[in-house]
């Protein structure tokens, strides 16, 4: 068997208790995949480095010393861009980042650290609302869902969630919300690709799928956010994947996300520019036929 890892996770902390829950999301990961985590702090020039590399030493000692791990600290004055900034200079394929509670009224009038590494790092950004509890990490990974968006590149973004899916051995269950018909959503038409009816929403989907077995589909017609967490709530899934557009629009991020029963993955930038998945680079990986054109120029 390739003994090389299925997925390089890197998870970002500030020892907060969302951050310790997410350790039980690792360790779901870990039953399914092989991992390599790399856990990092980021402080600011005059934080007490030595303290913060006691409490990093000691964060989550329990989990991951089934695990490749690695720590690091990285100092500097904007904690996101820092972490962005190791993403771009090595290879991984999931960043961890749970949101926290704000602390302060100050707080709500900036950008938290889970949004700003959002828009700034091109890997895709697991997280969960503060109130998530870690119980429902104890099973398995067993339905995952994407939230399908016509005009943010449906293909390349179908086969990165597909070949997740398959890898752990989950179900995967196409979530699509269409507009009401209105003056309004007639006005959008000549910029859009998404269709207008619940039906053609379905040939779609169906069109873009080139492989046996095809996926569950559910699409409603309604307020974005209010479907989702119904379709959610009718359909329990463990983990949402929503493409970069809806994971940048204010309906959805935070107000939805902290709101939702399970954690989501954020695939902020252009999946088709994306590294593939660790273990998609094997060469008994899933392929689809039909979505390889698409995805050569994103290499």
């Amino acid at each position: 068997m390739h003994d090389a890892p299925d997925l390089h996770l890197l998870f970002a902390t500030n020892f907060s208790e969302a951050c310790h829950r997410t350790g039980s999301a690792i360790g779901q990961l870990a039953g399914r995949c092989r991992l390599t985590l790399t856990i990092v702090h980021a402080v600011r020039p005059d934080d007490p480095v030595r303290q913060r590399r006691r409490e990093l030493d000691a964060f989550m000692a329990d989990v991951d010393r089934d695990l490749d791990c690695r720590r690091l600290i990285i100092e500097g004055r904007d904690p996101a861009g820092d972490v962005a900034a190791l993403c771009a200079t090595r290879r991984f394929d999931l960043v961890m980042a749970p949101g926290s509670h704000r602390r302060s009224w100050q707080g709500l009038l900036a950008r938290s650290f889970r949004s700003r590494l959002l828009t700034q790092c091109g890997v895709p950004l697991w997280t969960a609302g503060a109130c998530l509890p870690s119980t429902g990490f104890g099973r398995p990974i067993g339905i995952v869902s994407w939230l399908l968006d016509f005009d943010d590149e449906p293909a390349a973004l179908l086969r990165l969630v597909s070949a997740f899916s398959r890898r752990v051995g989950a179900q995967l269950r196409v979530l699509a919300v269409v507009p009401p018909v209105d003056d309004g959503t007639l006005a959008d038409v000549l910029s859009s690709d998404a269709p207008l009816t619940p039906a053609r929403a379905v040939d779609r989907i169906q069109e873009l799928w080139a492989a046996p077995d095809p996926p569950s589909i559910d699409v409603a017609v309604g307020d974005r956010g209010r479907e989702v967490r119904r379709m959610i709530g009718r359909h329990p899934t463990d983990l949402l994947f929503v493409g970069r557009r809806h994971a940048a629009e204010p309906w959805f991020f935070p107000r939805t996300l902290d709101r939702l029963p399970c954690p989501v993955v954020c695939v902020g930038g252009s999946p088709a520019g994306f590294t593939r998945w660790s273990f998609q680079d094997e060469p008994h990986a899933l392929r689809y036929p039909s979505l390889d054109d698409a995805l050569i120029a994103g290499g």
